[in-house]
């Protein structure tokens, strides 16, 4: 008996138009992907490898729909993602997510370390908003940080004690 594969890809393409010139009449496609088709199970791992440009991140990008495949299907827990609604969409976002390859491209300098790591949180609304702040002020305990600049980050959070109940 076969179990619903967590993620299965169908022959999946991608392609983006590349311009010539000032006026193009039909700018020609540059296939990236083709014909890619791939399964999943839960509990398996699975590494993608190859040269630059050979479109690792174009295929994880084509799982979240971001863009959609030019052709091809992907299944998510045996749910064909392209046709789940927008909330539906929302949640599968909240169990699969993008990792840049480029770690210093991962973190903006402009934001403390702080805010950057509990983003996804606030975006997916995982938990109260105190109790974010407190798995953020953890994280740092946890991961050792104790520079100046992530103890600054950290004064612009709100203490544990948000979460105290006045009596």
């Amino acid at each position: 008996m076969s179990e619903t594969p967590l993620l299965a890809l169908e022959g999946v393409w991608q392609a983006f138009a590349m311009e010539h010139g000032a006026f193009p009449r039909r700018p020609p496609a540059a296939t990236v992907l083709r014909d890619v088709s791939l399964t999943l199970q839960a509990g398996e791992a699975l590494g993608l490898a190859g040269e630059s440009g050979s479109g690792k991140s174009t295929l994880a990008k084509c799982i979240l729909q971001a863009p959609a495949p030019v052709r091809g299907k992907v299944y998510y827990r045996g749910h064909d993602v392209q046709s789940l609604s927008r909330a539906d969409r929302r949640a599968l976002r909240r169990e699969i997510q993008y990792v840049f390859q480029d770690p210093l491209a991962a973190l903006d300098p402009r934001w403390s370390v702080l805010p950057q790591v509990a983003e996804p949180l606030d975006i997916h609304r995982v938990g109260s908003r105190c109790g974010r702040s407190v798995w953020a002020l953890s994280w740092k305990s946890a991961c050792r940080i104790n520079s100046p600049a992530a103890n600054a980050s950290a004064s612009c959070w709100p203490e544990p004690s948000c979460c105290s109940q006045s009596s």
